[in-house]
């Protein structure tokens, strides 16, 4: 049986994945795109960088830990990897939004 904790992370899993699918998708052409507002854009943005920096403080948890088994020891470095990626993305869009808001109203 799954506890909450769990199949919170299943959920997270999955939508990060379907994410990654739907954005490797634009980029071939096959996939639908969606123009979003610039608040729209901003709070995605904003919510993929707290994601990430979840992911990273969920890590460092599992890093620290030294009565770990052994799958948590193996998740944390993986799970500082996709933290580090995600966060250096969600930081790229938000800069870039910031910087298109910024030349669009002086």
């Amino acid at each position: 049986m799954l506890d909450a904790q769990d199949f919170a992370f299943f959920v997270a899993v999955g939508v990060l994945w379907y994410w990654i699918g739907a954005k490797v998708d634009r980029l071939r052409g096959r996939g639908q795109s969606v123009e979003h507002s610039k608040a729209v854009s901003v709070a995605l943005a904003a919510t993929g960088f707290l994601f990430a920096v979840g992911v990273g403080a969920l890590a460092l948890m599992y890093a620290m830990l030294t009565e770990a088994d052994k799958p948590l020891k193996q998740i944390a470095p993986f799970g500082l990897v996709w933290s580090a990626a995600l966060l250096s993305y969600f930081s790229w869009r938000l800069v870039g939004l910031y910087k298109a808001s910024a030349t669009h109203n002086p």
